[in-house]
């Protein structure tokens, strides 16, 4: 085989194995937003939640920003059992399925995956404390329906959970007057 001959093998090799690559990229790509677009309907056709979780603690709270818009953060810590591959997709309560908009969501395009297990944290092997998901809307106290799924330690059964939170403001502190405040102001 002459070096003209090599180097044009190669570059055919090259480029099967770059299409290749390319290919399985796509289809996992468009697995995921297949995934999403699924929970999100799912999310969308949902009529029953419910507040809170026995498998961990998850709260919301609202933040407005300067040009008028509020941000929500969900947080989820604290698991009361090992969850496993967790995916999380996050919809204000107003969403359709014509909206353009990609909600919150972990677990669903990420390659890595999510762990939360009680009373461990080793982010080097993929045991994380918390997850929190952030989002931007321009509804001042918006309504959030939030769906977790994740699997079990063994990862055959898969458990899926429809959470309907209310978030609040945080609620500023009042300072109190001290005895010495109201002496210095005499």
């Amino acid at each position: 085989m002459g070096d003209n001959m090599k180097k044009l093998f190669i570059l055919i090799l090259s480029i099967v194995m770059l299409s290749g690559c390319t290919k399985d990229t796509t289809v996992n790509e468009q697995d995921s937003l297949t995934k999403y677009e699924s929970y999100l309907n799912t999310l969308i056709e949902q009529d029953r939640y419910v507040q809170d979780s026995y498998y961990y603690d998850i709260y919301a709270i609202l933040n407005k920003l300067e040009d008028g818009t509020t941000r929500y953060d969900i947080i989820i810590e604290n698991p009361q059992v090992a969850m496993y591959n967790i995916e999380i997709l996050v919809a204000e309560s107003t969403a359709k399925r014509s909206d353009m908009v990609i909600y919150p969501c972990i677990g669903i395009f990420d390659e890595e995956s999510y762990t939360l297990i009680p009373n461990q944290s080793n982010t080097s092997v993929g045991y994380i404390e918390a997850i929190c998901l952030s989002g931007v809307t321009t509804v001042e106290e918006p309504v959030l329906n939030i769906l977790v799924t994740w699997k079990d330690y063994a990862k055959l059964t898969t458990t899926r959970e429809f959470i309907k939170l209310f978030p609040s403001y945080p609620v500023e502190e009042v300072e109190e007057n001290t005895e010495e405040e109201i002496v210095e102001e005499e």
